[in-house]
């Protein structure tokens, strides 16, 4: 995730720290407003989550993610999970 994303590094840190802890191994792609550049600050963070070898991430997993992206301090308060 780079910086056209409309997002200070220590808040792409933060997410891809988040994202290391509970899905290590797991590919991120962003979409949506934040890449197109039609974001506003209070647009949604929408991203891709690809798995080697397109192995199925466990819900498990993911329910955690979200869980810990919400007890976070994460200034975008809707984000998108894809599975794909």
């Amino acid at each position: 995730m780079g910086d056209r994303l409309r997002q200070q590094s220590r808040h792409r840190e933060q997410i891809e720290a988040l994202l290391r802890q509970h899905l290590p191994g797991v590919e991120v792609w962003a979409y949506g407003s934040r890449v197109n550049g039609c974001s506003h600050d209070g647009s949604d963070l929408d991203l891709v989550l690809r798995a080697l070898c397109l192995v199925p991430i466990p819900a498990a997993a993911l329910n955690e993610l979200r869980d810990a992206r919400r007890e976070s301090n994460f200034p975008i308060l809707a984000v998108d999970f894809l599975e794909h």
